[in-house]
């Protein structure tokens, strides 16, 4: 599970359908990979205990 995922689980929260990744930086603008940027945005809800 990634980091996102690993907040979510820890808080108590669950995704719903909506998961967005938007690369303002990737590979196709820059050759080196420190430079490369992903915003991740999750709906999410609070989870069933």
């Amino acid at each position: 599970m990634g980091g996102v995922g690993s907040f979510a689980a820890r808080h108590g929260l669950r995704a719903r359908n909506l998961v967005e990744e938007v690369y303002p930086v990737g590979s196709r603008g820059t050759g080196r990979p420190e430079c490369r940027r992903t915003r991740v945005a999750w709906l999410t809800v609070p989870g069933h205990s």
